[in-house]
């Protein structure tokens, strides 16, 4: 728990989080709420900080983040006091944890405080694998709990499991046994017959015709 000169917030409109209050002041001591009032609630010593007739409120939490150097402090600038990271690497989280800390002493700006769940859980090719990989996946039950270690060695302070079939981008990650019988085209599905499946921009599809050996046809072929 950092250590700070006690302080006092004067002509402030007061907001809990879920109603308006009477008082129009607030004593905060060592990072806590010791007194709400009316003037003069500041004790001998206190820093006492004007509010100037504005709004305090209790700091915002951004449950869903992606870190970027700086995000921390850059969050405490907009009145965002706790960070929820969903799924960063651990060369992006070290860093930022360590300037959070090293902030939370007194030493440095101010900066929101961080949760992770470092890297999240997925599937083989699974979201978020085209932004973030090489990453460790999940493939079934026997790697849960070495992912979960391994992750609480990261200092995860929660888990994200990611469910994803694919459809977002696209593809067709499910696993076979879950998959209807008659599905919509999908580029996976049709990768041998399909030579341009890798690329970004696929050529226009003709008319399917059983003698056009050249035209890719959406219901020609499947790969499962």
């Amino acid at each position: 728990m950092p250590t700070h000169q006690p302080f006092t917030i004067r002509d402030v409109r007061l907001f809990d989080g879920t109603r308006p209050l009477e008082a129009t002041c607030v004593r905060v001591v060592e990072g806590r709420i010791d007194a709400i009032g009316t003037p003069p609630a500041a004790a001998s010593g206190d820093a006492v900080v004007d509010g100037g007739g504005g709004t305090l409120l209790p700091g915002l939490i951004d449950a869903h983040v992606h870190l970027l150097p700086g995000c921390t402090q850059l969050a405490a600038t907009f009145g965002v006091t706790t960070v929820v990271d969903q799924f960063s690497k651990p060369e992006v989280i070290d860093p930022e944890r360590a300037a959070a800390t090293t902030a939370h002493a007194g030493q440095g700006p101010v900066r929101a405080d961080l949760r992770t769940s470092s890297i999240g859980a997925t599937a083989p090719g699974g979201h978020p694998t085209i932004a973030y990989s090489p990453l460790p996946y999940v493939t079934g039950p026997a790697d849960a709990l070495p992912f979960v270690e391994d992750r609480i060695g990261e200092g995860a302070t929660h888990l994200k499991v990611i469910y994803d079939d694919g459809s977002g981008a696209m593809l067709d990650i499910s696993p076979p046994w879950t998959r209807p019988r008659s599905r919509p085209w999908s580029p996976r599905r049709t990768a041998t017959a399909c030579p341009w499946w890798r690329t970004s921009r696929p050529p226009a599809v003709r008319s399917p015709s059983p003698a056009a050996g050249s035209t890719c046809s959406p219901t020609r072929r499947s790969i499962g």
